[in-house]
């Protein structure tokens, strides 16, 4: 973000609520408008989250391992049905086809792909503390 006088600095967002953001800059928090936010940031920014157990990059078709099992079970919440089988659960074309409509109905690219954003999704979709993404509406 940059101040009055054009110089650059750092600034971590906490929380949205209504037409506030309240930011951490330093040691001290602070809550402004959301118009100021537009006259002090460029829009690059670094989003910090959390990685399920076992995650050590995108889950790919054919996958076995215990990101399959997390990954079904975050699928069976928002599905509201029981969790598969944990034993030698594989990322096979059912649970892809279920990870491309939640990517479709979030606004992502729909390749079935389990990346940081569609973890971010899902997680937020089942309720975790984790970050949120919510798509703007361009306008």
């Amino acid at each position: 973000m940059y101040d009055d006088q054009g110089r650059e600095f750092y600034a971590t967002l906490t929380g949205i609520k209504g037409h506030s953001a309240t930011f951490v800059i330093g040691n001290e928090t602070i809550i402004v408008d959301i118009n100021e936010i537009e006259k002090r940031w460029l829009g690059d920014y670094f989003l910090l989250w959390r990685m399920p157990p076992d995650y050590r990059g995108p889950i790919l078709l054919g996958q076995k391992r215990k990101i399959v099992q997390w990954l079904d079970r975050q699928l069976s919440i928002i599905q509201g049905r029981p969790p598969r089988s944990q034993n030698s659960l594989v990322f096979d074309d059912t649970i892809v086809s279920e990870v491309k409509k939640i990517q479709l109905f979030k606004g992502l690219v729909p390749n079935g792909i389990v990346g940081p954003q569609t973890i971010i999704h899902l997680n937020n979709e089942v309720g975790t503390e984790e970050p949120v993404l919510i798509k703007q509406a361009q306008g």
